[in-house]
């Protein structure tokens, strides 16, 4: 599906619970959405133009056949469950430009196996909690804090912490029998 250029703003679950949609183009020229790939079971890929600011909530909440999610330079902010439950996720390109993200981000994202965070984006409550296929994590050098239950029940098997961290919330890494090495850098 492509959508026209000129297009700025869909509205509601505009796409929701839509089987047939495997991939969408998205004009340059949209600005903002609203949940509107909320479980579209048969999404494979998409790419977020940098005209959209936030993602908001959910937006791609059990859209369990999305594999790649290219986000472009721009996006700000991204909303609490949007990838929840996005089973065959393997692969997220985020943008140097996100600086805020809510909770459960990548809530049981169980095939995605590698991130490399942005500069400026937290480790939320939940960020990856169920990733059970996540091995390898590249943390930024600008986090405060690692949320509660950050990275419960991955296969993280070791991680860097860069001095910026001054606190490691609660089960932050529960469950996660295969992590061997948690290195503090000074």
């Amino acid at each position: 599906v492509e959508l026209n250029e000129g297009i700025e703003t869909i509205g509601f679950a505009a796409c929701a619970f839509s089987n047939a949609i495997e991939e969408i183009k998205l004009p340059e020229s949209l600005t903002s959405f609203d949940k509107m790939f909320y479980a579209c079971k048969g999404l494979k890929s998409i790419r977020i133009p940098g005209n959209v600011k936030n993602i908001p909530a959910g937006s791609f909440k059990e859209c369990t056949a999305l594999e790649n999610v290219i986000i472009e330079d721009g996006v700000e902010s991204i909303g609490q469950d949007i990838f929840y439950d996005c089973i065959s996720l393997k692969e997220v390109t985020l943008p140097e430009s996100i600086k805020l993200a809510s909770k459960n981000v990548f809530y049981n994202c169980s095939s995605l196996d590698n991130v490399k965070m942005p500069s400026r984006m937290p480790v939320t409550s939940g960020m990856f909690s169920g990733c059970k296929s996540l091995k390898n994590i590249e943390l930024n050098n600008n986090i405060a804090f690692i949320g509660d239950s950050s990275f419960y029940d991955t296969s993280l098997e070791s991680i860097v912490l860069p001095e910026s961290v001054k606190k490691i919330n609660s089960n932050a890494f529960l469950n996660s029998e295969n992590l061997k090495t948690v290195t503090f850098t000074s």
